[in-house]
């Protein structure tokens, strides 16, 4: 209730002042080429080809608008949708994967990128093992996404001699103690290993430390590793 009585009250006031958000701004050019064809032609006679990239992040209104524009009949119109569904990683703004999932069942061709022009041999083999092996235990990314494993690339930087890169595991498991029972045990417990391997790294010689990345997935261990680090 309370939820719809702000709904109405912005909407109210966007009426007052004559404006609109974002949001207005897709749904009322999808209504626009709904109901007027020949703004509709104007527009895809313009832009005969439409490249999309990062198309994984689209929302259900953006695709609505290019499929008016450029679904079939295509009128010699062609639209371009670039995307990877494992790196949709904006739902929290909009993205819709049910969106790329459902564009890339309409499409006429599909292409596959199957090279991998950056990581080192071993890199490609380590995660092609690691996917394809989780792959066929369960359903690692869900809705009917599947990895496909991946070549790797001779011309890839990453190959280039004497690179410390390319020197011992491309890839490392950690596994942790089963005493470990809870979430804030676990992050510093991790914490303190990656500061460990760092320091390692670094007394090696082979690189700064800004050459050095660490990802989290949240705040919590991103706290968590700035504490350990600061320590060290």
């Amino acid at each position: 209730e309370l939820y719809n009585r702000v709904d109405n009250r912005y909407s109210e006031l966007k009426r007052n002042q004559v404006s609109v958000d974002y949001e207005d701004l897709q749904i009322l050019a999808f209504r626009l080429l709904k109901e007027h064809d020949d703004i509709k032609s104007q527009v895809s006679a313009r832009f005969k080809y439409i490249m999309v990239d990062e198309f994984q992040d689209t929302d259900g209104h953006q695709y609505a608008i290019l499929n008016r524009l450029y679904g079939p009949p295509s009128n010699g119109t062609t639209l371009f949708m670039i995307g990877d569904p494992k790196q949709a990683i904006y739902g929290f703004r909009g993205g819709d994967i049910h969106t790329y999932l459902k564009a890339a069942q309409a499409t006429d061709d599909t292409w596959h990128m199957d090279t991998n022009w950056r990581s080192s041999h071993a890199m490609v083999a380590a995660y092609n093992r690691l996917f394809s092996v989780q792959s066929s235990i369960r359903q690692v990314f869900g809705n009917g996404i599947d990895y496909v494993p991946v070549k790797a690339s001779n011309g890839a930087r990453a190959n280039v001699a004497n690179n410390p890169k390319t020197e011992g595991a491309a890839l490392t498991y950690v596994w942790l103690p089963t005493t470990l029972t809870t979430n804030d045990h676990k992050q510093h417990h991790i914490a303190r290993w990656c500061v460990a391997e760092i320091q390692t790294i670094l007394q090696q010689g082979h690189f700064k430390a800004a050459d050095i990345a660490l990802l989290v997935r949240g705040a919590g261990e991103a706290q968590a590793l700035q504490t350990a680090l600061k320590q060290a």
